[in-house]
């Protein structure tokens, strides 16, 4: 699988907010292994958590949802 392959699988997932942190990053090891855990757990949606507060609460708050 590409770099650029990798990238769209992990784009495909994500809100806008996401999909901007996303494209900064060039390391191919860390994309291959979040493409691979993508397609492995199908998730509904991905979002890079920043460590902020407001993500961390709402991280909380709503846990994993399955819905």
């Amino acid at each position: 699988m590409s770099d650029n392959n990798y990238l769209d699988i992990i784009l495909a997932k994500c809100d806008e907010a996401s999909k901007a942190k996303f494209a900064v990053v060039k390391n191919e090891e860390i994309l291959s292994t979040i493409a691979n855990r993508i397609e492995l757990c199908n998730p509904k949606d991905l979002f890079i958590h920043t460590g902020s507060a407001g993500r961390s609460r709402l991280c909380q708050k709503d846990g994993f949802r399955n819905e």
